[in-house]
């Protein structure tokens, strides 16, 4: 038995590239999937938009540095289902699923996004040998945007001292 997850989606900000304690870097990506559905209630048609949080690791995560699709890009991801639980402030235990990505490719890219490559889409796998070390720096390359559901995670989601120190 295995857990697998399939999206299509829109990015809602810059990817957010973190590089690790280990000299690896996270690749952390907001996607909103939107359904459509008939409502028989109101006789019409009503859309429901649903947020993952996705996080590349390995040569993924270098190629979306280097490509750094927009906001809006419009990406296919496959991974697996990971539920961390953490305290929130007032000492509740609190879930939080994400999807740990295999597979990313970029399907339409947002004009204006691309950053010196091709703007055909790409497919690239974790498994592919990585050929460049990340930079010291730490790249903020899309801000948690006030009021979204990452808001009010532990800093640890986010943060070098945090669960993905080696």
């Amino acid at each position: 038995m295995f857990s697998k997850t399939e999206l299509i989606g829109h990015l809602g900000a810059e990817p957010y590239i973190q590089p690790l304690p280990s000299g690896k870097i996270v690749a952390k990506l907001r996607i909103a999937t939107t359904e459509t559905f008939f409502n028989k209630v109101t006789q019409d048609y009503d859309e429901e938009t649903e947020w993952h949080f996705v996080e590349f690791f390995g040569s993924t995560a270098a190629y979306i540095e280097r490509r750094m699709p927009g906001k809006g890009s419009l990406v296919r991801v496959e991974g697996r289902n990971k539920t961390e639980k953490f305290e929130n402030a007032q000492g509740n235990t609190q879930y939080f699923t994400k999807i740990l990505g295999d597979k990313f490719k970029i399907l339409v890219i947002k004009k204006g996004d691309v950053t010196g490559e091709s703007k055909q889409a790409q497919e690239f796998q974790t498994n592919k040998p990585r050929t460049s070390q990340p930079t010291d720096v730490i790249q903020h390359k899309g801000a948690i945007p006030p009021g979204t559901f990452e808001e009010g995670l532990p800093p640890e989601f986010y943060e070098q001292s945090g669960p993905y120190k080696n």
